[in-house]
């Protein structure tokens, strides 16, 4: 899920800059100059993702409703079910590595 890709970024600002290149400004020098390790998530960072997406579905099937798309709020609904049957089978501990 996409969302979970976004939650494990790195913010820019924690990403070690190396040197630029003459050339362009701001360039990075290097291969993989500009990658990054992905933040590990705990299993309470995965539920509050989870717990997010489930929210944000119910609100927009619910103006979806009050729009007369009944069909596009009952898919949404179904999506949050789909979320909360996961959330709710989720692992103590998603990773053995983790905070939480």
């Amino acid at each position: 899920m996409g969302a979970l890709d976004n939650a494990q970024a790195v913010l820019a600002s924690d990403h070690s800059r190396g040197g630029s290149s003459e050339y362009f400004a701001g360039a990075e020098i290097g291969a993989s100059a500009t990658e990054s390790a992905r933040r590990i998530l705990s299993a309470t960072d995965v539920r509050a993702v989870l717990h997010a997406e489930i929210q944000d579905r119910l609100s927009a099937a619910d103006a979806y409703e009050t729009q007369g798309q009944f069909d596009a709020a009952e898919r949404l609904r179904r999506e949050a079910a789909v979320l909360s049957q996961s959330n709710e089978r989720l692992p103590e501990r998603v990773y053995a590595d983790s905070d939480d």
